[in-house]
């Protein structure tokens, strides 16, 4: 298994907590957002939906355990 099937498992076992519902964003946007590369208006609402939402929390912290992706090369 490489790294990216051991993430995917991963995420698909953080929702141990219950499913995610239409409201819920989507794990890439969770990802992004944890590691700051979307505009401070959505990280801040991702932030306020993971307050309330613990399927989206443990997503979150899921995020947290991964390593942010790699600056592109020009």
């Amino acid at each position: 298994m490489d790294d990216d099937d051991e993430l995917r498992a991963a995420f698909r076992g953080a929702f141990g907590a219950g499913l995610p519902t239409d409201a819920c964003p989507p794990p890439e946007q969770i990802f992004e957002a944890y590691h700051r590369l979307l505009p401070r208006e959505e990280v801040d609402a991702v932030i306020d939906h993971i307050a309330s939402c613990p399927v989206c929390a443990d997503a979150w912290r899921l995020a947290g355990r991964t390593a942010p992706p790699a600056p592109e090369r020009g």
